[in-house]
């Protein structure tokens, strides 16, 4: 399954205000928002910009770091 996100907001959340997060939408109203691992990964992404989502079912391999 494939779902076209817009970046509708980003910041920073929680009682502290200490967790980055972005937030996208699609056309139809689906919502998804992302926890990011630092406030620096934020740069990344810009209002409005487009990402296409890959929903796959089943648990990927990670790779060792």
């Amino acid at each position: 399954m494939e779902r076209d996100f817009k970046v509708s907001s980003k910041g920073m959340k929680g009682k502290h205000h200490n967790i980055p997060f972005v937030t996208m939408a699609t056309d139809e109203g689906e919502k998804l928002t992302l926890s990011l691992e630092s406030p620096q990964m934020l740069k990344n992404f810009e209002i409005d910009q487009e990402f296409t989502i890959k929903i796959l079912e089943g648990a990927q391999k990670k790779l060792a770091k």
